[in-house]
Formats: C-alpha cells, structure tokens, sequence
C-alpha cells in the first residue's frame, strides 16, 4: 500500500469491496474469449488464424482477444481511458495467465514487434496518455516483446468509435493511419508485428493497421486485443 491508497483506495468494479480494483471473488468470474475468431469473417478459426480462404495480401494473420467485453474488465477498460490509468492496467494485466502465448509464436520462427494502436496527437494530448500503450508496455515487460510506438502515426481525427454504429466505425477508420516517415520500407521488411488495443469491436481499426503494415513491406501481422465486444 502506498499513500495514495489511503486517500483514493482502490474499490473493486464489481463488488465495492476496498483494497483492489478486481478483488480475487470477482476476478473468478472474469471470462477468457474462445472460440477465438478469423479477424476477417469473424468466425471461429482454430487459434485465431485467419482462414485461407478469408486471406489477402494485407490481412490480419490472425488475432487473439484475452477476455469477454464483459463485467468487471468492461467496467475497468473504460475507467482506464479516464483516470488512474497506470494502476488499472497493471491490475487488469496481473490477470492475465502466467505464460500468455500467441498463436504466433507457433505460425513464425522470427521475432515480432509489438506496436500499440496509436491515439490521434490532439486526443492523447486531451487525455493526457494511451492506454493501448501503456497496457502494451505492461505486455511487453511481461512477455519480454520488443515494443516500438512510433511504427504507426494516426493522422486523421477520427470520431470516438464507441459512438458510432457498426457501419460508421468502418468508414470512420479508413486512412486514419500511416507509417512514421523516419521508417523506409527496408526498415519493416519481413519484420513481424503484433498491433495491439484494449478492445476489438468491429475491428475495422486493427485491419486499417495491419493494411498499412503490410503495403510497407512487413511480414505477418497479428492481432491483440485485451478484450473481445
């Protein structure tokens, strides 16, 4: 405990229950997503692998999503956008089983990135932070990833997707991204990626990413998302 825990003690999301924002009854509740899904049709597909008949050029290789959109980790995902971020993420990623494996690991024998999604200059100065990153760095310190933040830029300001329909966030993520022009395409070559974010959606951001990845030259490109809605 520290000292902010007496002023602003940690109550847990779903029961009220002081000491943690996930307290070990509630946290038993808390379900994994399975079947995991092909990102391109949205249907199962055995570890996430996107189905060959569903594959083109720059298509996700597959995805990955950790837990249901549901309960208390809905609850904790959107408090993280809006204070206390930090200590939310590191609670929220202590759930996560001891040794997180991606199906990735098994399809390539190189080494991948992890790049979280990034946040449009004006929102992340308005927010003051990026959970995608933060809860990418928390992944990446636990996993021994390599992560890089800079790969990606959002250019375009895009409405919040979570005020939008299914059809609308579609069209609301269409060139919102680019690759940094520090990066030549020699640069990404054959480099396999994981792109990360909290929550997958429609997944219409994820697919944009992996689009402009993969138009770069990169190699697999696979999706994380801590959550699936």
């Amino acid at each position: 405990m520290n000292i902010l825990d007496l002023f602003f003690p940690r109550i847990c999301f779903g029961c009220g229950h002081i000491g943690k924002y996930f307290c070990r009854k509630c946290s038993l509740q808390i379900r994994y997503f399975s079947p995991q899904i092909c990102p391109v049709c949205t249907r199962p597909a055995f570890d996430g692998v996107t189905h060959d008949f569903c594959r083109s050029r720059y298509t996700l290789d597959g995805l990955t999503s950790i837990f249901r959109y549901e309960g208390i980790i809905k609850i904790g995902v959107k408090k993280i956008k809006y204070k206390w971020a930090y200590d939310i993420c590191r609670e929220i990623i202590s759930l996560l089983p001891p040794n997180l494996e991606l199906p990735i690991n098994r399809y390539s024998d190189t080494n991948h990135i992890l790049i979280p999604v990034p946040l449009h200059p004006k929102r992340l100065r308005w927010r003051g932070f990026n959970q995608a990153e933060i809860l990418g760095k928390i992944i990446a310190e636990n996993t021994g990833w390599q992560i890089k933040k800079d790969i990606i830029i959002r250019g375009k300001e895009t409405k919040n997707q979570a005020d939008l329909k299914r059809n609308e966030r579609l069209k609301n993520m269409i060139g919102a991204f680019s690759i940094n022009p520090k990066y030549k395409s020699a640069d990404l070559r054959e480099t396999n990626f994981i792109v990360f974010d909290d929550v997958w959606t429609t997944g219409a951001t994820l697919r944009n990413c992996s689009n402009v990845l993969k138009r770069f030259g990169a190699g697999k490109v696979w999706g994380l998302t801590l959550a699936h809605g």
